[in-house]
């Protein structure tokens, strides 16, 4: 919120220019890399059976935690009738 919101005479949301912006680009790198997270996610999510959607979106929002956590089910294995 602070990088976007000012309320003057709070200090959490009362920042130079110069801060708002590190923390936007900051911001901005950080979602860049959970939409990498994303694309490994759906392929780990296809081969254990998993929603796409729900791991996408898990992944998008929490990262490396959300695809730990997905990489840790075991892939179903194909049985051959």
């Amino acid at each position: 919120v602070c990088p976007f919101v000012e309320v003057p005479g709070t200090p959490l949301t009362d920042l130079p220019q110069p801060i708002r912006d590190f923390l936007s680009t900051g911001l901005l790198v950080t979602y860049a890399i959970n939409a990498g997270t994303v694309l490994l996610a759906l392929s780990a999510a296809e081969q254990r059976r998993q929603p796409k959607a729900l791991w996408g979106i898990k992944c998008f929002f929490l990262g490396g935690l959300a695809l730990k956590e997905l990489t840790e089910i075991e892939p179903v294995k194909e049985s051959k009738r």
